[in-house]
């Protein structure tokens, strides 16, 4: 009997039984579908795990702005409207704020005679105040004096890519506005869901959307213009 080191007995091979040509062809399907199945988990792993990525958890104050907006009888798209009517101007930026006394949608729209922050009401869709804005109060938002000058040649409107955004996410929207990044004209739309607020990028020119990461730089303003929360 052959021996290994030590003088234990050596292993003793099976030999491998023959296998006919559907055999073969039977195992080598068996590894391929194991391999496009583990291939297919760890690409559903990296969207999930770039989906989170993309997310942020609300702070205090947009939770509280969060739980009156998924209650309120307005939607943002109506508000928006409401806004531009009301000023017979075009809306640039857009958010839910939460006071002591009151809540409210609060629209900055570029008027004939300048911007004007309009407050409308998210129970009844009444515009509930308005009163000027700085342009440079806009700068952090995206839109500094330069792009102001030429926002009224922005393609599309704020409602329609605030609804663009909504539908694509499946949930209210918290906060919009317009930017010009590289020369482009874009909507940054956040939109709560699942415990975080998701940011999107919409084309206004054609209503394509896109999910972003969500960063202070970008992020929209929801109360005054421009003011850091």
């Amino acid at each position: 009997m052959p021996t290994g080191a030590g003088n234990r007995p050596a292993p003793i091979l099976a030999p491998i039984p023959p296998h006919d040509g559907a055999e073969w062809a039977g195992i080598e399907m068996m590894a391929k579908t194991k391999s496009w199945m583990v291939h297919a988990a760890l690409a559903s792993a990296m969207v999930v795990g770039g989906a989170a990525a993309l997310a942020a958890p609300p702070n205090a104050t947009e939770r509280q702005e969060i739980t009156a907006l998924q209650s309120a009888s307005i939607s943002p798209t109506a508000a928006v409207e409401a806004a531009e009517s009301h000023t017979n101007g075009r809306a640039l930026v857009f958010g839910f704020e939460v006071n002591r006394n009151t809540n409210a949608y609060e629209v900055t729209v570029q008027t004939p005679t300048g911007l004007r922050l309009v407050q409308v009401n998210p129970s009844t869709g009444a515009v509930a105040g308005s009163k000027v804005v700085n342009a440079s109060a806009l700068a952090e938002d995206g839109l500094p004096a330069s792009a102001l000058r030429h926002a009224s040649a922005a393609p599309g409107s704020l409602a329609a890519a605030v609804a663009a955004a909504e539908q694509a996410a499946g949930g209210r929207a918290l906060e919009a506005n317009y930017s010009l990044r590289n020369g482009q004209w874009v909507v940054a739309v956040d939109v709560p869901m699942d415990g975080k607020i998701h940011s999107f990028r919409v084309n206004p020119a054609d209503g394509t959307v896109r999910q972003a990461a969500r960063t202070e730089q970008e992020k929209p303003e929801g109360h005054e213009p421009g003011e850091s929360r």
